[in-house]
C-alpha cells in the first residue's frame, strides 16, 4: 500500500474549501478527503486514470470519471500552483537572502506517451520529447518551471523561464550578504544570457563553450569553482521530482494537467523545507 502525504493533503484541502472548488451535495459519492487520495496516488504511481480499480480503493468502489472530473476542475483553476505559490512565499519569509544567494538553472527531457505539444528532437532520433526547465534556489526549491516543446533550445527557455519566476531575485553586488550568483553549465554560456543576469546585478558563473569562441582565454576563478559544485542542487530537484511517477513523463494530452501534476510534486518537495 502506497503510504499518503498527510501535510501535502491538508494544504490542499484549505485551498480547495476556501475558494469554494467542492462543494458537496446528495449525489456526491466522495468525499474531499477521498479525492484527494486518489489523486494523490496517480501522482506517487503514475497509473492511469482507467486502471484506478486497485486493492487500495476496493472498498470505494472507485469510478475513474468522477476522480478525474474534480481533478480537471481544480487544474483549471489553478489550485495546485496557487498552494505552492502561498507556501512558498512562507518559505521565503526567513533568511529569503541566504536562500537566493545560488540559483541554479538546468533543463531536462520527458519522454512522451501521450501529449499533444511535442516533437522530435535532433540529439535524440526517433523519439517525441518535452523538456522540463526549472530554476531552483540554494537550497534546491524551485522558483520557475516552464515545459516546453523538445526542439526549443535551452537558452530560449531560460528566457521564459528568468521572466516569470515566482519571486523577485534583484540582487545587490555592494553588500556582500545580498550578493546573488547563478550557476548553469555550459549551454547557457551566450553573451545574452550573461548580460541579462549582469544587468540584475546577480554574478554568472557559468561553465565555459569553447564551442563558442576559439581563441577565447576566459577562465572560472578559483573562488568560483567552489560555488559553482552548489550547482548540483538543481540536478537534486530534478530527482525529486521524478521520484512521483507521473511527472517524469508526458501521460497526460493537456500540458495544463501534467503541470497541476509538478505543482504537486513540488508542494511535497516544498513542505519538506519548511
Amino acid at each position: 500500500m502506497v503510504q499518503l502525504n498527510i501535510s501535502f493533503k491538508d494544504h490542499i484541502r484549505e485551498h480547495i474549501l476556501d475558494n469554494c472548488l467542492f462543494k458537496p451535495t446528495h449525489n456526491t459519492k466522495y468525499t474531499l478527503d477521498q479525492i484527494l487520495d486518489v489523486i494523490e496516488y496517480v501522482l506517487i504511481t503514475g497509473s492511469s486514470w482507467r486502471s484506478l480499480n486497485l486493492p487500495l480503493f476496493n472498498d470505494l468502489d472507485i469510478k475513474w470519471q468522477s476522480i478525474y472530473h474534480h481533478f480537471q476542475k481544480f487544474s483549471r483553476a489553478h489550485a495546485f500552483k496557487k498552494v505552492y505559490l502561498k507556501l512558498l512565499n512562507k518559505y521565503f519569509i526567513k533568511n529569503k537572502s541566504g536562500k537566493l544567494k545560488y540559483l541554479s538553472v538546468d533543463t531536462s527531457f520527458l519522454k512522451n506517451y501521450n501529449a499533444s505539444n511535442v516533437t522530435f528532437n535532433g540529439y535524440c532520433r526517433k523519439k517525441k520529447l518535452s523538456k522540463l526547465s526549472l530554476i531552483v534556489d540554494s537550497n534546491g526549491v524551485p522558483i520557475s518551471a516552464l515545459i516546453a516543446r523538445g526542439n526549443q533550445s535551452d537558452q530560449t527557455l531560460f528566457f521564459k523561464n528568468w521572466n516569470n519566476t515566482f519571486v523577485k531575485i534583484q540582487g545587490h553586488t555592494a553588500n556582500n550578504k545580498h550578493k546573488r550568483y547563478l550557476l548553469a553549465d555550459a549551454i547557457y554560456d551566450t553573451t545574452n544570457i550573461r548580460t541579462t543576469i549582469k544587468t540584475v546585478n546577480i554574478t554568472p558563473i557559468i561553465a565555459f563553450n569553447k564551442r563558442n569562441a576559439k581563441n577565447d582565454k576566459r577562465r572560472i576563478s578559483a573562488h568560483h569553482k567552489q560555488i559553482f559544485k552548489k550547482r548540483m542542487v538543481v540536478e537534486n530537484a530534478f530527482s525529486w521530482v521524478y521520484q512521483n511517477r507521473r511527472t517524469n513523463g508526458r501521460y497526460d494530452k493537456s500540458t495544463r494537467n501534467y503541470m497541476s501534476f509538478l505543482f504537486m510534486a513540488l508542494v511535497k518537495i516544498l513542505l519538506k523545507r519548511l
